[in-house]
């Protein structure tokens, strides 16, 4: 699809939901040094199966922006699991059926909608660090595509339904990725 491009090239010519999971499933795995709104040149956070069971989640079509594992109480610091992304109404209906029969907790936004909330999912000894809950709605996505990519993929990512998926146990990293990965392969039978 994208064979030969330069990365931001690639990028810039992207415009479909399906074409933007498949370059950040490739990012994930090393094989692309860019993705949009990441400042880093490769993917930061865990290496191996986490980032291995993200680029299976984004070829599954949910296009993930943001992530991390759970860790349980270290020099003070811990976090809950998390995964936050974009895929179709019936992608998010089929992940909140699925997953509503489990102790994770799913916060769904709807394409038009934002939403503000705080829930902490890190904390840097007493001080919560890391929150979800928030929505920019679709202008910040738009806005945001649109300056990294191009039109025609920023209204289609604005259309899409923003989900952040969260384990509420501290430290627990067993649950979050494979449960999801099985509500998308039941969203795409």
């Amino acid at each position: 699809m994208f064979e030969g491009v330069p990365d931001e090239d690639a990028w810039r010519n992207c415009t479909t939901l399906e074409g933007a999971c498949e370059l950040t499933a490739r990012w994930l795995e090393g094989s692309l040094s860019y993705v949009p709104g990441y400042t880093a040149p490769q993917y930061a956070g865990e290496n191996g199966p986490m980032s291995e069971a993200l680029a299976a989640i984004n070829r599954l079509g949910f296009l993930t922006d943001d992530s991390q594992p759970g860790t349980g109480m270290a020099g003070g610091n811990m976090q809950r699991a998390f995964v936050s992304g974009r895929c179709t109404e019936h992608s998010a209906a089929v992940i909140s059926a699925v997953l509503v029969e489990t102790d994770l907790v799913v916060l769904v936004f709807p394409p038009g909608e934002a939403g503000s909330g705080q829930i902490c999912v890190a904390l840097e000894g007493s001080r919560e660090f890391t929150w979800l809950g928030s929505s920019g709605g679709p202008s910040y996505a738009h806005e945001t595509y649109t300056d990294w990519t191009n039109e025609t993929l920023a209204k289609s990512l604005a259309e899409c339904w923003e989900l952040q998926i969260f384990d509420p146990v501290w430290g627990r990293n067993s649950k979050l990725v494979s449960l999801l990965q099985k509500a998308l392969i039941t969203a795409r039978a």
